[in-house]
């Protein structure tokens, strides 16, 4: 016997006159340069690390352009941990990913040291990519007690292999690889394999950096028929690129600052789904919101699935889940993109142990 379920969730595809209506979609940041940033803010960096006198490039491991906490571990706005013996007072720990931007006088091979601690018996280890190009990875092993091989109690220096650099703008990206992370005090960039740091390492030097650029992801939304306005743009926007999925070719939809934190669009479809914001350091730091598009869409195409606390997003026609959204923050959980193919959907009764699984 089939049990039909209570649950409060409406499908908002109704059979009968399709008639366009607008809707909001949050947009996620997904790369950028000389800017620091999350998925739904940026701004400009204002300064990086640069050769210091010796020539050495110092960086702050706590300093992140963008970075990921282990969600088990720490929320994501979780303050770095501090350490009196760490440069700076802060220190990067369980970490799942962290970005850094940089800046070198000349191009050619450096060596990477990095300053850590893994005092706990355990497996410690982290991959480095320096321009896209992941290098090696950091691995160290502590048995305890007296074994033989475990690596120096503390801070110590350990040196991450050779890299090459462009002269100018470079990202060091860390990520978790597989084990445990460990510590991380600081990076060091040397322009020969024999200028090991000791102690607490050199000098930190910076770079001015007075602009830069973040893109977002692109954005798939079914039955649009036009996209109406760009909102919750950073306070340092002044200018404004469109592109389609490919980003082969950027389109200028808007020069100069945006007082207002939003602009107009009316652009149609082929317009492209994918934005560039261009931010300037001698504007206003203030955030205007967190960045979103306005766009009206055939109601018979978007769909939605509405638990009053979670809200799901299809394409009524080819079934594709396309956002899931906190129906009461608006928060996006997963932000649209490519469209993903829906297998099933779990529905539970609170209180209840039962789950009843439907196709599309």
């Amino acid at each position: 016997m089939t049990r039909m379920l209570p649950v409060a969730c409406l499908l908002c595809a109704l059979v009968g006159a399709a008639h366009a209506r607008e809707v909001t979609i949050p947009l996620e940041i997904a790369d950028g340069r000389g800017c620091r940033f999350d998925a739904r803010g940026a701004e400009v960096l204002g300064a990086i690390p640069g050769p210091n006198a010796d020539g050495l490039i110092a960086i702050e491991a706590e300093d992140t352009v963008r970075h990921h906490f282990d969600p088990k571990v720490r929320y994501p706005d979780a303050p770095m941990p501090e350490d009196p013996e760490a440069v700076g007072g802060a220190y990067l720990d369980h970490a799942t990913f962290a970005s850094y931007e940089f800046a070198a006088d000349h191009a050619g091979e450096w060596w990477l040291w990095g300053r850590v601690r893994d005092d706990a018996v355990g497996h410690w280890r982290f991959r480095d990519v320096v321009n896209g190009t992941a290098w090696y990875f950091f691995d160290e092993e502590r048995k305890g007690g007296e074994a033989e091989g475990d690596p120096p109690p503390g801070w110590h220096w350990v040196q991450r292999r050779k890299v090459t650099l462009r002269e100018g703008l470079n990202r060091l990206e860390i990520t978790r690889y597989g084990y445990s992370f460990p510590e991380v005090d600081r990076f060091v960039f040397a322009p020969t394999e024999d200028r090991q740091p000791e102690g607490a390492g050199p000098q930190v030097a910076t770079v001015g950096v007075m602009d830069g650029w973040v893109e977002t992801t692109p954005v798939t939304i079914p039955g649009l028929q036009r996209l109406v306005r760009l909102e919750g743009l950073p306070g340092q926007t002044v200018e404004v690129s469109t592109a389609g999925d490919a980003a082969d070719e950027w389109v200028t939809v808007h020069e100069g600052v945006v007082p207002s934190g939003a602009i107009d669009l009316g652009l149609a479809p082929g317009g492209g789904l994918q934005f560039r914001l261009r931010l300037s350091g001698i504007s206003s730091i203030m955030r205007a919101g967190e960045l979103a598009l306005v766009a009206e869409v055939d109601d018979a195409r978007y769909a939605q699935l509405d638990s009053g606390r979670t809200r799901m997003v299809f394409d009524a026609q080819t079934a594709a889940l396309l956002m899931v959204q906190d129906a009461e923050t608006g928060e996006a959980v997963a932000y649209p993109s490519v469209a993903r193919p829906l297998i099933a959907i779990d529905f539970k009764l609170a209180g209840e142990r039962r789950i009843v699984r439907v196709d599309p």
